[in-house]
């Protein structure tokens, strides 16, 4: 890593896409090299200064999209790994983003189990990752934020819980993605 800044091309294609009825699920780029370590750093480093680097991936996929986003958020992590790690890498995403796009940052996402996703097959990834949403009537479009989309499990399971509470689209977007068989969880 040579200092903060990452050269950003405008407009970034998304690495990976799907797009279902209620639901964005979209990526910038792959878990490699540059971006991987800047992410290593804010997750493990609490080298919170790459969230704002990290952020310039998310913005230009962000900027004009349908339906408008009234609010940001962010896929929480554990209790037990902020408390290991002093922060939750989701949530300084989330904030960078949003001061950017001049959008409200909202803890609408709580989450209801404690078991992290690290390290588990692809099965468990799929199966574990539960929250709840508390959002007001009047939101109907919401950006939720993460870090890695390994199985796409955990911005699911956000945009169910967004969608259960009465928002009408959610647009879920990380920074990187893995690949199955590169890194990625089986």
């Amino acid at each position: 890593m040579h200092g903060n800044r990452i050269q950003v091309t405008t407009p970034i294609e998304a690495s990976f896409r799907v797009v279902e009825p209620s639901l964005t699920l979209c990526a910038a780029v792959e878990h490699d090299g540059d971006v991987r370590r800047r992410i290593l750093a804010l997750k493990y480093q609490n080298d919170r200064g790459q969230a704002a680097t990290l952020a310039e991936f998310l913005v230009p996929l962000l900027q004009d999209i349908e339906p408008h986003p009234q609010a940001i958020t962010w896929a929480p992590t554990t209790t037990r790994r902020v408390r290991e790690r002093g922060l939750d890498q989701a949530e300084w995403l989330a904030r960078a983003v949003a001061r950017e796009l001049h959008l409200p940052c909202k803890r609408l996402l709580k989450r209801v189990n404690r078991e992290s996703q690290a390290g588990q097959n692809r099965l468990i990834r799929l199966s574990r990752p539960r929250f709840r949403a508390r959002v007001r009537r009047d939101v109907r479009c919401v950006v939720v934020i993460d870090d890695v989309i390994t199985t796409g499990a955990t911005l699911r399971a956000a945009a169910q819980a967004l969608r259960a509470e009465g928002v009408e689209h959610v647009h879920a977007v990380a920074v990187t993605y893995r690949r199955r068989g590169r890194g990625a969880h089986r």
